[in-house]
């Protein structure tokens, strides 16, 4: 069975989603799932979908991509590109109806329009828009300077209609697609090894003969190879209950008493992806504490062989026979 990338795109035209559909219809590890959908709308959008399905990746273009992002920081975003090629063919094409016309976008293609208009030496203004309120008052300036014609992105193009502007969409070409379908067949690749190498780290974490527990500085337990749920739970509030020390020294020993149980403890800090986090290896000693009517005694685990603790008259230290500390 072939592995696949669950994809969601919301795409700013019919004819782009179209395009996305049929490049992405060549590659059987794509799962696509994409919707026309106007920057304002995008993270709703987004939102709605991702309640009722699980995706790995969302594809956008321009504006709606950078909006995602910052809506859905924890998501991988894809960002279909504007071309000089794109550029290029919105401006022969504007060039044709010999009027006056300007590029008008998000920053993000305006700043691709200036550069293609520099490299080529093209004496036409671009004008970077970033609300809905500042295109409108800009084109407005525009009518009065005798501009009638906007090439621009789908939002601004859409506002420039509704004034009465002719507009040339700048439109993502067939190689922008492909680009962003590669991107996401990549993603799948690295994923897809990092899944094998977790898989194949818990393998080597549940057979090892120690507890191997992962925390973090606040206490939340990352990694746990401790397969007793209720055994589970008692060790991991031994540990916390020792959280500061574990950080106090890059490498950390110690033995300790946790009810009747005694742990024997040895961990090292890491770096991980939220900061600071602690390696736990643990074990439980070959020994345990029994109450028995006389006190306490420790026992040994295979053996069974007890040995009584005696406590001097008020104090709390016991001993297990003579110049023993337990």
């Amino acid at each position: 069975m072939v592995k696949q990338i669950r994809v969601l795109a919301i795409l700013p035209y019919e004819g782009l989603k179209e395009m996305l559909v049929s490049a992405a219809g060549q590659h059987r590890e794509i799962c696509l799932d994409a919707t026309v959908g106007d920057m304002e709308k995008a993270v709703e959008v987004a939102g709605e979908r991702m309640e009722t399905a699980k995706y790995d990746v969302i594809i956008a273009r321009g504006g709606t991509a950078e909006l995602l992002r910052t809506a859905y920081p924890h998501m991988i975003i894809l960002e279909i590109s504007v071309t000089f090629d794109d550029i290029f063919r919105a401006v022969l094409l504007a060039r044709n109806y010999n009027e006056k016309f300007a590029i008008v976008s998000l920053p993000a293609i305006a700043k691709r329009a200036q550069e293609f208009c520099t490299m080529l030496q093209y004496d036409i203004e671009v004008y970077a828009v970033n609300t809905e309120e500042e295109s409108k008052e800009l084109l407005e300036n525009l009518q009065k300077q005798g501009y009638s014609m906007v090439v621009g992105d789908m939002i601004n193009a859409k506002l420039a209609t509704e004034k009465g502007m002719n507009v040339v969409l700048i439109m993502s070409g067939k190689n922008s697609v492909e680009a962003v379908l590669k991107q996401a067949v990549q993603l799948l690749a690295i994923k897809s090894r990092e899944t094998e190498e977790k898989d194949y780290l818990k393998s080597i974490c549940d057979g090892a003969p120690w507890y191997i527990t992962i925390l973090n500085r606040q206490g939340d337990v990352l990694l746990n190879n401790v397969k007793n749920s209720g055994e589970s739970e008692r060790y991991a509030e031994f540990l916390k209950e020792n959280l500061n020390a574990y950080f106090e020294q890059e490498i950390f020993h110690m033995e300790r008493r946790f009810g009747r149980e005694y742990y024997v403890v040895d961990s090292k800090i890491i770096e991980g992806s939220g900061g600071e986090e602690v390696v736990i290896y643990g074990r439980l000693s070959a020994w345990r504490f029994l109450r028995i009517p006389e006190g306490l005694c420790l026992l040994k685990r295979r053996t069974r062989t007890a040995i009584p603790l005696k406590a001097p008259s008020g104090s709390r230290t016991w001993w297990a026979g003579p110049g023993k500390l337990c």
